[in-house]
């Protein structure tokens, strides 16, 4: 906040109409963006234990990691979970798609999404967090829920992922342009 005010009116616009994009019902989520790349980073596909293994000791060596955890939809009403499918993990250099149905032994993965010295960040973690708890008794630590910290900056009840891209792309987007 120091740097904002100190730096004066542009900063200080910036921040005010990025609170009243979060604020605005009208964002249009359905705008054109550039094709996103993953620039150099690489995707893995983990399939077995030593795989997943190997990708522990490699996200080890940071600090800060981003996720999210899939399962295939329900369509009937009180149809049981299908339980996690995949989980994403990512460093800035790599992105790990693991498919936990396919891995035997998924201890080490556990081990990491417990550990409170590698931050965990990610867009709406209580659905996930839950679902990782009642299937696994995984008890996440040290995470950051971006749309949790959206929501509170704005009066919304949840901003939710797709609004959330939509500001910062097309933010990313018109800075490109210039």
């Amino acid at each position: 906040m120091i740097e904002v005010l100190s730096d004066g009116s542009k900063s200080l616009k910036l921040i005010t109409n990025f609170f009243s994009l979060l604020d605005s019902p009208k964002v249009d989520t359905t705008g054109t963006y550039p094709s996103y790349s993953t620039g150099n980073r690489k995707i893995h596909i983990i399939q077995n234990t030593k795989e997943l293994e190997s990708t522990i000791q490699a996200l080890k060596l940071t600090t800060l990691i981003g996720f999210d955890s899939e399962q295939r939809p329900t369509f009937k009403k009180n149809e049981p979970s299908h339980g996690v499918a995949t989980i994403q993990l990512a460093s800035l250099t790599d992105c790990y798609i693991i498919q936990v149905k396919k891995i035997t032994n998924i201890d080490p993965l556990i081990k990491l999404l417990e550990d409170g010295n590698i931050v965990k960040v990610g867009v709406n973690l209580t659905g996930d967090k839950q679902t990782l708890n009642d299937e696994f008794g995984i008890r996440m630590q040290a995470t950051i829920d971006i749309d949790g910290i959206l929501t509170k900056l704005s009066s919304r009840q949840s901003i939710g992922a797709k609004k959330a891209a939509t500001i910062f792309l097309k933010k990313i987007y018109k800075n490109l342009k210039r």
